[in-house]
């Protein structure tokens, strides 16, 4: 992996073990997460050899960024971020405890995106609710900037009960 790579979050499992988010990247940036025992020691029962990775699209016009990491009360691993080189698209994924990416999630791909038909969006943060649905907040722009939150249910698709249709906007104005 030598250069080639980016950590951006960190989280725990409930067992204690240490989760390490980033980018990895060889022809195309990948979402990558390894994982460690509790002693520090790289846990190579996770993904290949400890490291667990998502690559999105053949395209090499592709390039995924992840910000942030939340662990679900089942272990699974929520990874939000965004992914595209010309258009930024805002994307959640998920991985089973053990690192693989979970295709039960995001209508059966392992992740979801593309929240907004055009424009940019990105997603920084994300944070689990204790009814299990998952928050995610960052930022979406066309003609405008706006804050952008949005919601989703444990499976990945938009929680239609928030906001509009599982979404959020708030204009951002920079002060002048």
């Amino acid at each position: 992996y030598k250069n080639n790579t980016e950590i951006t979050s960190v989280a725990l499992q409930a067992d204690g073990k240490i989760i390490i988010g980033g980018n990895y990247s060889a022809a195309e940036r990948e979402f990558m997460l390894v994982r460690y025992r509790t002693d520090g020691s790289l846990d190579s029962s996770f993904g290949v050899n400890g490291i667990g990775l998502l690559l999105f699209s053949s395209d090499l016009t592709r390039y995924a960024q992840l910000f942030d990491l939340a662990v679900q009360s089942d272990g699974k691993i929520i990874a939000a971020g965004d992914n595209g080189f010309v258009d930024d698209h805002m994307v959640v994924a998920r991985f089973t405890v053990n690192g693989a990416v979970d295709s039960s999630f995001g209508g059966n791909k392992g992740y979801t995106s593309a929240f907004f038909a055009e424009g940019r969006s990105y997603a920084n943060t994300a944070l689990l609710q204790e009814d299990g649905k998952i928050l995610v907040a960052g930022t979406y722009a066309t003609t405008q900037a706006f804050f952008t939150l949005i919601r989703l249910k444990e499976s990945g698709l938009l929680d239609s009960s928030f906001g509009e249709n599982g979404i959020t906007l708030t204009v951002f104005e920079q002060a002048g």
